[in-house]
Order: C-alpha cells, then sequence, then structure tokens
C-alpha cells in the first residue's frame, strides 16, 4: 500500500468514525421517574469509539462520583446532575472501578490503582507488593469493608490494606473452576 494509499484510507476510517454510536447521556433515577444526565462531549468524541461509564460509587451525604474511560470522573447527584472534575493529565487512563474509603477516593484501571484529590489521579502509595507471579497487578474489583480495602485481581489471589501496609491473599483454584457447560454432553474438549 503506498503512502497515499494509507493516508486516503485513515482519512476514511475517522470520516466513519463519527457514524458509530457515541455515548453522550447518563441517566438516573429509576422507573417513571428518570433524569438524563449529560456527559462531557470529550467522552462522545474520545479514542477508541468505544467509550464507557464503568461505575457510579456514592461518597456518603457528600456527593455521588461517576467514573469510566478517558479519566472520567464527574461528581454531584441524581437531582442535581454531575460535574466533570478530571484533569486533563489524567484523559489517558481508563478508569474501571472505584470505591470511597477515608474520604478519598480510589480508582482502579486495568493494572494500576490511584488516589484522586478532588481534580488529579495520582498513584496509590504504597504499591501493591506481589509475593507471587505474574507480577503486574490486574484488578478486578475494589471495595472497602470494615475500613479495610479490598483488591481482587485477575491473578487469583486478593488484597487488603490496613494501616500496615498490603496483605496478599491467595483464592485457592478449586474455587475458581467452573463446569464445562458446552454442549454435546461431551465434557471438556
Amino acid at each position: 500500500m503506498s503512502e497515499e494509499q494509507e493516508f486516503q484510507l485513515q482519512k476514511k476510517l475517522y470520516a466513519e468514525m463519527d457514524s458509530y454510536p457515541r455515548l453522550k447521556t447518563l441517566f438516573t433515577g429509576r422507573p417513571g421517574a428518570w433524569k438524563q444526565q449529560a456527559l462531557p462531549d470529550r467522552i462522545a468524541r474520545s479514542l477508541p469509539a468505544y467509550s464507557y461509564v464503568s461505575d457510579i460509587e456514592s461518597g456518603g451525604n457528600e456527593a455521588d462520583y461517576v467514573i469510566g474511560s478517558d479519566g472520567l470522573v464527574m461528581k454531584g447527584n441524581p437531582q442535581a446532575g454531575f460535574t466533570d472534575i478530571s484533569s486533563i493529565a489524567d484523559r489517558e487512563k481508563n478508569f474501571k472501578d472505584g470505591v470511597c474509603w477515608r474520604n478519598e477516593m480510589i480508582l482502579a484501571t486495568g493494572t494500576e490503582l490511584f488516589r484522586f484529590d478532588g481534580h488529579f489521579a495520582k498513584p496509590f502509595a504504597p504499591k501493591v507488593k506481589m509475593r507471587s507471579a505474574p507480577f503486574v497487578l490486574q484488578p478486578s474489583a475494589i471495595f472497602v469493608q470494615n475500613d479495610k480495602l479490598y483488591v481482587f485481581d485477575y491473578g487469583l489471589r486478593y488484597y487488603t490494606f490496613d494501616d500496615q501496609g498490603w496483605n496478599q491473599h491467595d483464592i485457592p483454584k478449586e474455587l475458581s473452576q467452573r463446569p464445562f457447560k458446552g454442549g454435546g454432553g461431551k465434557g471438556p474438549p
């Protein structure tokens, strides 16, 4: 493919990208009483074209938070609406989960934890120390219980954080095994 052909193909693909459905609105409420919340235009125009809202987290009486791709962090409530409080510096982060812990918002991407200070997402310190492979954190879920921060990892382990630091707990492999659901009753391949 020549450079000119490649350029023309890229131009065509970028023009077609605007034809994809865009995430522009979030609805909050309950059946019969929905309220429309507009999302920032940058979310609708983010690359790749599949922007998302990944979590809505309650900060108690203070506010609720909406988090998602392209560094999205919005603060507010369903009655008054939500305001984008994220920073330009965080646009390369795609937040997948969040939790309020000790008056802080803790955010997770696919490989890292962050403390959100109300405007910037800073790497969570101290970092999770892994004592078994794979040595890369891959958070699948985070939550708080009894003032402890829990991070579940795709590597069959979870971590708890208290005032002394991180503790790793392995999940037994037999708890992750599921029966084969394939057709024909032949069992696993």
